[in-house]
């Protein structure tokens, strides 16, 4: 069954692929009136894209129950990285308030932004980590 799935997956991403490569080529000779087709179907991609993301773990937890613990565990992580960088998030704003006023960003989506920025700065660090730990380990392992 698997294998079927795989096999359909990927005609259908060729599929997405040619169209992508059709609609860039008609955008890029037709000019600026093209422009709103061609976001269109980035805007297409992007549902579909959630729809996947949304549906791949419970189509993987179908096919193999036992992951739903992994699953749980990612998710639980990935909340507690949240929840780390919201509390790094606190305190005094980084922008000085002329310049946050000049540009029409409210204290909200500084604060989104900031979040945002700390949370992708630990997991960079923690995908770093990973990597040395996995270099070093493979290094004393072979001896």
């Amino acid at each position: 069954m698997v294998d079927k799935i795989s096999k359909y997956t990927r005609y259908v991403l060729i599929a997405l692929m040619a169209i992508t490569v059709v609609l860039t080529a008609i955008t890029v000779i037709i000019g600026i009136d093209a422009v709103g087709m061609a976001l269109s179907f980035g805007y297409i991609m992007i549902g579909l894209t959630v729809l996947v993301i949304l549906f791949s773990p419970i189509f993987g937890i179908i096919i193999n129950p036992k992951s739903i613990k992994g699953m749980l565990i990612a998710i639980g992580g990935a909340v507690i990285i949240g929840l780390v960088a919201l509390l790094m998030t606190k305190g005094a704003s980084q922008l000085p308030v002329e310049y946050i006023e000049q540009m029409g960003i409210t204290r909200g989506v500084e604060k989104f932004v900031n979040w945002g920025i700390n949370f992708f700065y630990i997991i960079l660090a923690g995908t770093i980590l990973a990597i040395i730990y996995s270099a070093v380990s493979k290094f004393f392992n072979k001896k």
